[in-house]
């Protein structure tokens, strides 16, 4: 977990030295994709191997289902409530009143 951590921070660092060339950003995207198709990949070949696993995957499954329907519903009543409280609805993409630059007007 610390080596995950520790590439991180290292890839923020390098980020915000400024001395990964521009051109690497236009592939990041693409190589944050495949790589993650690729971990993907190896995670579900680890599942296959594992005939404990496999055996009681549809009863995790059910669980994992469960856990992910409960936390997006808890994430966009969240949102709601938020939006709600703030009055948020109609700001749209930070064009309206709630953007940085109509907030800075209203400061002066």
């Amino acid at each position: 977990m610390s080596l995950i951590f520790v590439s991180l921070v290292a890839g923020i660092a390098m980020g915000a030295s400024g001395k990964i060339p521009a051109a690497w950003f236009h592939y990041s995207n693409k190589m944050t994709t495949i790589m993650l198709f690729i971990m993907l990949l190896a995670l579900g070949a680890q599942i296959g191997i594992d005939r404990e696993l496999a055996a009681k995957l549809t009863l995790l499954g059910g669980r994992a289902l469960l856990i992910a329907a409960l936390s997006v519903a808890g994430s966009i009543g969240a949102l709601w409530a938020v939006a709600r409280k703030w009055n948020l609805a109609g700001s749209g993409h930070g064009q309206d009143r709630n953007s940085c630059r109509q907030i800075q007007a209203n400061k002066e």
